[in-house]
């Protein structure tokens, strides 16, 4: 029998505060209630896995009607190896049944499947991936001596005004991104309200049509832009369309609102600030992924009838792994539900629905409709896990997601560890114009090893993928694991120069910073978190290329003085009182 099939254990008391204290910790590294350290398939190599999984048919749209119709694939002729078999009736299932009706009754989404395990990894690299109780503690242990929102290098205790310096914020540039449909309102009452007050006609101005300005030309289809707001969270355009992967913009990531990671750089935008968002890519439902309150404000502004919900495009589309649309209906209402696609591995589904009437058949192939409807999502394998709670450990599926359409492709790696499968991903998908791939939460590295990429393996992704340029994303905002938060982007740097790669192809972007791509390169200088060469040494420009020469020039360099740190451009509120005390505000390090 396949060792990865065994029936887990019955969690004992000891587990069970493990997993409490662990999602208490760190929003994600939690319950210790699963099957004990899993040993690979002993049958099978990692390209005979990968073949099974080729069996994941396309979903298809059925005739279109509002609301939309969701995708029916095709059933796999076999099993995925990445699927387990159902659970056999316990009194385990029975008792996470009932606990998940009762927190639903008191308002609380909670995961509405059963508490065995649904999915594994199918890799030998997972092997270790499920911690015991004696690796668990250790751990916690460890986090509860650092600083309680992280440690800087050479810093061990830093002060919020530390946490600024390291990481200043800057004013998003939404150019290219169309405004939501109530910021378009919006201006437009601001311009009628103009015109009245310098004394124009109203009525006359309204006849002629020129109250509202024309809104600026799109940007080519071939441009690929996007702003990192923080952590995993990506706001991301291309072929016409606008992405946001894995929204969690609250302070913490934690079930608890009072506990947990907390914050130490505001998020680039809010829900009310967004612009037009098409769709919503979640990888997975770990607490720093996926956030209920920020979910349910995305809803309530462009879900059905939200004040941003777009007339002709109609509300957000969410995008997610198996098992997660049941958590969607419980935070959101059963009327969700057609909004919501749930995809395997190496499934697939449109970016956007049919529109309700057929265009013309002499429409030509290279119009932007014609683009965002060619355009597909697809959810690629990740090596990771699930839980939020302590009895539903890998009851969903994670992974990651392909935007691909005519004009672009878009890669978002999720959470993963290393694996064999993006080699894989990278030949049936690639090349990628733009990936995000995770760089951060990777020590201690022989606990993280199996769940989370460090510098050094996410430029192996970034190859395997053949992704042209690449932004890191899942580092830099909370204090998930024990490395210092700004060593990612140091890391990063000094691998680049290691591989002999160019400084720009895969950066490490500051807090609400952007990059426009195209032709596989950024068109303008990204604006990169600062690295320091030596202490008390003023900055070296801005640009990858400086950060790459400043990370070859010290390893393990202590943060400089307060006057020798970037404030970050043109700084959000949050961040306008640090950005104005120094004087080398929009230079990088």
């Amino acid at each position: 029998m396949n060792p990865l099939l065994r029936t887990p254990t019955r969690p004992s008391l000891l587990r069970l505060w493990a997993a409490t204290q662990s999602h208490i910790m760190n929003g994600r590294l939690g319950a210790a209630t699963g099957t004990m350290s899993a040993a690979p398939p002993s049958s099978s190599s990692p390209a005979a896995a990968a073949d099974q999984r080729r069996g994941a048919a396309t979903a298809t749209p059925s005739s279109p009607s509002p609301p939309p119709p969701e995708p029916t694939p095709t059933p796999p002729t076999a099993p995925p190896s990445h699927h387990l078999p159902p659970p056999a009736p316990s009194i385990r299932l029975a008792l996470a049944s009932a606990a998940t009706g009762l927190l639903a009754r008191c308002g609380v989404a909670a995961a509405a499947a059963g508490a065995a395990p649904r999915f594994t990894n199918p890799w030998p690299s997972w092997r270790g991936g499920d911690k015991t109780l004696a690796e668990v503690v250790p751990f916690l242990r460890a986090m509860r001596e650092r600083a309680p929102d992280g440690a800087l290098e050479g810093v061990p205790f830093p002060t919020q005004d530390d946490y600024r310096r390291a990481f200043p914020l800057v004013e998003p540039d939404l150019t290219g991104f169309p405004p939501a449909h109530d910021q378009q309102q919006q201006q437009q009452q601001q311009q009628q309200q103009q015109q009245r007050a310098a004394g124009a006609d109203a009525t006359t101005t309204n006849n002629n049509n020129t109250t509202n300005t024309p809104p600026p030309p799109p940007p080519p289809p071939a441009d690929v832009r996007a702003v990192w707001l923080g952590h995993a969270s990506v706001l991301a355009r291309l072929n016409g369309l606008t992405f946001l992967t894995d929204p969690a913009l609250s302070a913490r990531c934690s079930p608890l609102p009072f506990a947990g990671p907390r914050r130490v750089v505001p998020p680039a935008l809010t829900p009310g600030t967004l612009p037009h968002v098409d769709a919503v890519l979640l990888s997975h439902n770990h607490y720093d992924h996926l956030d209920l309150a920020t979910v349910r404000a995305l809803h309530a502004r462009f879900g059905p009838g939200g004040p941003a919900c777009c007339p002709k495009r109609g509300p957000l589309r969410w995008f997610v792994p198996l098992g997660l649309k049941a958590w969607f209906a419980a935070a959101l209402g059963e009327g969700v539900r057609p909004w919501v696609t749930e995809l395997d591995w190496w499934q697939e589904a449109p970016a956007v629905t049919a529109p309700r009437r057929r265009q013309p058949q002499h429409a030509p192939s290279s119009s932007p409709a014609s683009i965002q409807q060619q355009t597909r999502v697809v959810l690629v394998p990740a090596q990771h896990w699930s839980s939020r709670g302590a009895f539903d450990r890998r009851a969903t599926l994670w992974g990651g997601f392909c935007v691909v359409g005519p004009e672009a492709r878009f890669y978002f790696a999720g959470d993963t560890a290393y694996c064999p499968a993006f080699r894989e991903i990278g030949e049936r998908l690639g090349p990628f114009d733009l990936a995000a791939i995770p760089t951060g939460a990777y020590e201690p590295r022989d606990f993280m090893r199996a769940q989370h990429v460090g510098p050094e393996e996410a430029v192996d992704i970034h190859e395997e993928v053949r992704a042209r340029a690449s932004v890191a994303v899942h580092c830099c905002t909370w204090c998930l694991t024990l490395e210092p938060l700004d060593e990612p982007p140091r890391r990063l740097a000094r691998e680049l120069a290691r591989r002999g790669l160019r400084p720009d192809a895969f950066v490490t972007l500051r807090h609400g910073a952007g990059v426009r791509v195209v032709g596989g390169r950024f068109a303008e200088a990204p604006l990169t978190l600062p690295v320091v060469a030596t202490a008390g040494v003023a900055e070296r420009g801005s640009g990858a290329a400086a950060q790459a020469a400043a990370a070859q020039a010290s390893p393990s360099p202590p943060l400089p003085s307060s006057d020798a740190r970037a404030a970050g451009g043109a700084p959000v509120a949050a961040a306008a009182a640090a950005a104005q005390a120094s004087p080398a505000a929009g230079r990088v390090m």
